[in-house]
C-alpha cells in the first residue's frame, strides 16, 4: 500500500471515530440536560401551569432512550416505523405546547376575538411559509414541511408574547421555543449553501447546529425558568432575577 494512501485512509478512520464519538458526546449530554429539565418543571411547579410543555420536555429522554435500547434490537423496517410514530407524537405534543402559548397568552390581554383571529393568521402565516420552504429546498436537502411549520409557528408566538404578558415564564419558554426554531432556520440555510456548493464538510458542520442550539436552549430553560407561587411573574422584574 502505497504510503499517502495509507495516510489518506488513517485521516478518514480518524475523521470517522471523531465524528462518532461527537455524536455520542451529544446525545449524553442532551440527554442528561433533558432528564435535569423535566424534574426541575415539576419541582418548581412550572408543569402543573404548563402541562404540554412539561409532557413534551417528559417525551424527550423517553424517546432517546427508548430509541437507543430499540436499535439494533430489532429489524431496520420496524425501526423506521417506531421513529415515524414518535416523530408524530412530537409534532402533535409540539402543536399543543403551541396551543398552551397561544391560549395563555389570550387569556392576559383585551379583545378576545381578535387576539383569535391573530392567532389563527399566524398559524395560517406559518403554514404557507413552511409550505413554500419546504417546495424551495425540495431535491436539495431533506426538509419536513410539519418540522418547518412548528419553527415558524413558534417564533410567531414568541412576538406575539414578548412584552403582552406578565408571565414571566411564558415568556421564557416562548423565547426558547423561538430560539432553536432560529438555530434549525439557520442551520437549514447553512445545509442547503454545503449542498450547492458541494461541500459535504460544511453540510455536517451545520448538521450539529440544531443539537448545539436545543442543548443552550435547555439550559436556557434550566437557569431562566422560576418557581410557579400561583399567579404569573411580571414581565418587568425579569430583568431583576
Amino acid at each position: 500500500m502505497m504510503p499517502g494512501r495509507a495516510e489518506g485512509l488513517l485521516q478518514e478512520a480518524a475523521v470517522y471515530f471523531a465524528h462518532i464519538a461527537l455524536n455520542q458526546a451529544v446525545w449524553a449530554g442532551g440527554l442528561i440536560l433533558e432528564c435535569i429539565l423535566a424534574g426541575i418543571l415539576f419541582s418548581r411547579r412550572i408543569a402543573g401551569r404548563f402541562p404540554a410543555f412539561a409532557g413534551l420536555m417528559v417525551f424527550y429522554p423517553l424517546r432517546a432512550v427508548l430509541l437507543f435500547v430499540c436499535q439494533g434490537r430489532m429489524t431496520s423496517e420496524i425501526y423506521d416505523s417506531l421513529s415515524i410514530v414518535l416523530s408524530l407524537v412530537e409534532f402533535i405534543l409540539q402543536i399543543l405546547v403551541a396551543v398552551e402559548i397561544g391560549l395563555r397568552w389570550s387569556r392576559g390581554t383585551g379583545g378576545r376575538t381578535r387576539r383569535y383571529w391573530l392567532l389563527i393568521g399566524i398559524a395560517g402565516g406559518a403554514a404557507a411559509l413552511a409550505w413554500g420552504v419546504a417546495a424551495f429546498a425540495s431535491g436539495r436537502v431533506t426538509v419536513d414541511r410539519m418540522e418547518v411549520f412548528v419553527w415558524l409557528l413558534m417564533a410567531g408566538l414568541f412576538a406575539l408574547v414578548f412584552r403582552a404578558t406578565r408571565e414571566v415564564n411564558l415568556v421564557r419558554i416562548a423565547a426558547g421555543f423561538a430560539a432553536f426554531s432560529l438555530f434549525q432556520i439557520v442551520a437549514l440555510l447553512g445545509r442547503l449553501h454545503a449542498r450547492a456548493g458541494q461541500n459535504p464538510r460544511e453540510y455536517l458542520v451545520w448538521s450539529y447546529v440544531p443539537a448545539v442550539g436545543y442543548i443552550a436552549v435547555a439550559m436556557f430553560w434550566l437557569v431562566a425558568l422560576r418557581r410557579e407561587l400561583g399567579a404569573g411573574t411580571p414581565v418587568r422584574r425579569m430583568a431583576a432575577r
